[in-house]
């Protein structure tokens, strides 16, 4: 598959195979070019919301992917950051009565990889700057929910956060 910056993102298949995304993971995490990354972003977004997403470990287990993930979040730039957190939110959540447990190992490892990467200290300063915008506020609070649902240590790294917010909300 070849990536065409001009390509539509509502002409994404839902059919994309396994050496589709790691050829979009690769171009993703080597492109110097944002609004190419954040478009990539946007397909593997719609990618997850179809049904038949059925190489999401593909996605899921792409270490680089995180790193990449956080220096776009560090930039700080409230529309891209809002596609990220949506699509960080996306590959993390699991219904827990209809996950199986792969998923549940899945979703596991993208927490401890959203957290060794830096991308969580990078999502907590950008919940401490509270210079977001409201869409990226709701998405970064749905994303942070479900970066520390089930996992103690990433619920410990946030734990300073409730303080924060109690201490916002007086």
């Amino acid at each position: 598959m070849f990536y065409d910056p001009q390509w539509n993102i509502s002409s994404t298949s839902q059919f994309i195979s396994k050496t589709d995304l790691h050829e979009l993971l690769e171009i993703f995490n080597t492109s110097s070019n944002l609004e190419t990354q954040i478009k990539l972003i946007s397909i593997l977004n719609r990618y997850l919301l179809t049904n038949n997403a059925q190489h999401v470990d593909v996605i899921m287990r792409c270490k680089p992917m995180y790193y990449t993930i956080d220096r776009i979040l560090a930039m700080n730039l409230p529309k891209k950051t809002a596609t990220i957190l949506n699509f960080l939110t996306l590959i993390l959540f699991c219904d827990n009565e209809e996950c199986t447990s792969r998923q549940h190992t899945l979703s596991l490892f993208a927490k401890n990889m959203i957290r060794t990467s830096g991308c969580l200290a990078t999502l907590i300063d950008v919940f401490l700057a509270h210079m977001v915008r409201q869409d990226t506020w709701i998405s970064l609070c749905h994303c942070l929910t479900e970066i520390c649902c089930g996992s103690e240590v990433n619920q410990s790294y946030c734990s300073h956060l409730i303080c924060q917010v109690s201490y916002v909300m007086k």
